[in-house]
């Protein structure tokens, strides 16, 4: 019974497992398979070339600036924007997802996908999404409030503290000032006393120096030579001084000329480097240049460029549109030129499912236009060829070279 039961519940999980893949591989294939579509229309009313130029020389001498401004009645964009109506919508999957945009309506882009608007996003959406933002902020700046109240709180408790602490601080400096003013008054009066019984032994010395006169004279001689000897050293040490103070000063000019020299080769040898430098870099250019050349000339490069040339070959003609209805009214004033243009427009009819109408006109010069574009764009094809030009050996060998001789 419990193995039945386990292997049901196994045989659940596989069938999930397996819908699952399903459904994954499932949108891979229309993601790849099924084609974007895509249209344009545009109606170009009939211009003037003529007019326009003249426009444009009258708009050339006006030092105003349009530029950023409503265009005005006799601008020449205003003109031409004026004889335009054009719009390009696309759809994919049935049209469960399109959008498009257009001119002169609908010129933001616009996006649909089933019943539901994404772009562009409606007022209501922006003033939510607005709001929304707004409150982030607000309970932002509350919450940063709330948190430097805290630390105020905070700062108040310690600085009581700290109040607390500075008051013991100061009742124990007052004391140590008051037995500090003790220890001095009493360093004072002992100071006193050794100067009152110094000026006693001075005044029995003088007693005695007067007493004898003879001993006074032997004094003096004795003091006068103990000044002189210490005059010829203090002469001695200042010449001995000033010879040190040359010879420094000497060596330090030298120094300073030999930095001078060292410096002017320096910047005489500078030119040199660079011209080598300059050489150089020119030789190794020329070296890249050769390789480069001779990987051009090389059988490898042809065939990568033959592989890519037919790659994008296949893409441009992939998203190029399948069909094109125009009627066009065009004279451009040289019927050589027109006759020319006319050729070229046959030719692309013949190779193409192409419907372009040209109809000429010799004496004026005009435009007018309704062209009509449809198209399609199929996943799958870009990344075939996509996928031919990553892979393809001949393609990769090239890449590998160039980056070798740019690395050199």
């Amino acid at each position: 019974m419990i193995l039945g039961t386990f292997l049901s519940i196994l045989k659940i999980i596989g069938i999930a497992l397996l819908v699952i893949l399903l459904v994954i591989l499932a949108l891979l294939l229309i993601i790849l398979f099924v084609p974007l579509r895509y249209r344009a229309k545009a109606v170009i009313g009939r211009i003037d070339l003529d007019k326009l130029s003249e426009l444009s020389d009258e708009g050339s001498g006006d030092d105003t600036d349009h530029g950023l401004e409503e265009a005005a009645p006799n601008d020449p964009k205003s003109y031409v924007l004026d004889k335009i109506d054009c719009k390009a919508s696309f759809s994919w999957l049935l049209h469960l997802v399109r959008g498009g945009i257009g001119y002169p309506e609908n010129t933001s882009f616009w996006l649909k996908v089933l019943f539901f608007k994404i772009l562009p996003k409606s007022e209501e959406k922006k003033q939510r999404k607005e709001e929304k933002t707004r409150r982030k902020e607000e309970k932002k700046s509350q919450a940063k409030l709330e948190k430097a109240m805290d630390n105020a709180g905070s700062y108040e408790e310690v600085s009581d503290q700290s109040s607390k602490d500075a008051g013991n601080q100061e009742s124990l400096n007052d004391q140590n000032k008051s037995n500090n003013k003790k220890s001095s008054e009493n360093k004072t009066s002992d100071i006193s006393a050794s100067n009152i019984e110094a000026s006693d032994k001075k005044d029995v010395s003088g007693d005695l120096d007067t007493s004898d006169d003879g001993n006074v004279h032997k004094d003096d001689s004795e003091n006068d030579y103990r000044n002189d000897a210490a005059e010829d050293d203090n002469d001695s040490e200042e010449s001995e001084d000033k010879e040190d103070i040359d010879i420094f000063t000497f060596f330090d000019f030298i120094e300073k000329m030999a930095d001078l020299f060292e410096k002017a080769l320096d910047f005489l040898e500078k030119p040199g480097e660079a011209v080598e430098k300059a050489f150089y870099t020119i030789s190794r250019a020329y070296d890249k240049m050769d390789l480069i050349k001779d990987l051009l000339d090389s059988p490898t490069f042809e065939r990568a460029f033959l592989r890519a040339k037919k790659d994008l070959y296949l893409v441009l003609r992939h998203i190029m549109p399948g069909k094109i209805d125009a009627d066009i009214l065009l004279g451009i004033g040289d019927p050589a030129s027109m006759g020319k243009l006319l050729a070229g427009v046959s030719v692309v009819n013949t190779f193409n499912d192409y419907d372009i109408w040209l109809e000429p006109d010799f004496e004026n010069k005009v435009v007018e236009a309704s062209v009509n574009i449809k198209g399609r764009i199929a996943l799958w094809r870009l990344l075939l060829s996509a996928a031919r030009v990553y892979f393809n050996k001949d393609i990769r060998k090239v890449r590998k070279r160039f980056d070798r001789i740019m690395k050199k």
